[in-house]
């Protein structure tokens, strides 16, 4: 596509945005100006945080292999990486999106999840990244069984203080992606008390791959 042809789809556009009673002109500056510089707020921010990270490292023996930072791989992560920055304005992910470039760079991730991974970070609630965290700490402590499951899975909704519909939609939403499992035989998933929940093994690789 040429300029010519980007600056008739932006008139059309605009024109298009003309057209609606009250809030027209509102959607056209959003769509045209101000998302255009959140977007570039976002990597801005995004990139100071991680040269202030990458700084930590400054006079170490750090060996990258620029050969890999050229690679179709690197390339792929690092603009799907870029892609949620613009997305998502949270804090807390930046720093997620910040440790998986770090892994990607010096430890060459190459984790066939990589994407899947990227796309749960932006999607769970950091709610659910919480609660997430709380079991994989909790999972390789000795005496595991469906009782010690039972009262964790109560504790954690103790501890973090959550509204029982709340802690219910956030354990099923992360059974939907595989990063929790029932841990009873017959439990059902109908109250944060009845079903004694574990991360399961996808769920400690995403954790390992954040973190």
């Amino acid at each position: 596509m040429d300029n010519k042809e980007k600056e008739f789809l932006v008139s059309s556009a605009k024109s298009v945005f003309s057209t609606i009673p009250f809030i027209g002109g509102l959607l056209d500056e959003i769509c045209f100006e101000y998302w255009g510089r959140l977007k570039q707020d976002r990597i801005n921010r995004f990139v100071g945080e991680f040269a202030a990270f990458m700084m930590e490292y400054s006079g170490k023996d750090i060996n990258i292999d620029s050969e890999y930072i050229k690679s179709e791989q690197f390339i792929d992560i690092f603009y799907e990486i870029i892609s949620h920055v613009i997305r998502i304005g949270s804090d807390k992910k930046l720093q997620y999106f910040k440790v998986i470039l770090a892994k990607s760079i010096f430890l060459k991730n190459k984790s066939d999840f990589t994407a899947t991974f990227l796309d749960i970070v932006a999607k769970l609630d950091e709610n659910e990244l919480k609660i997430l965290s709380y079991f994989y700490d909790a999972h390789d402590k000795a005496q595991i069984n469906d009782e010690y499951y039972y009262n964790l899975t109560k504790e954690a909704y103790v501890t973090l203080g959550y509204q029982e519909d709340e802690y219910l939609f956030y354990m099923m939403d992360m059974v939907s992606k595989g990063l929790l499992q029932d841990a009873g035989t017959l439990a059902g998933l109908t109250s944060p008390y009845m079903a004694p929940m574990k991360i399961t093994p996808f769920g400690i690789k995403f954790i390992d791959f954040i973190k």
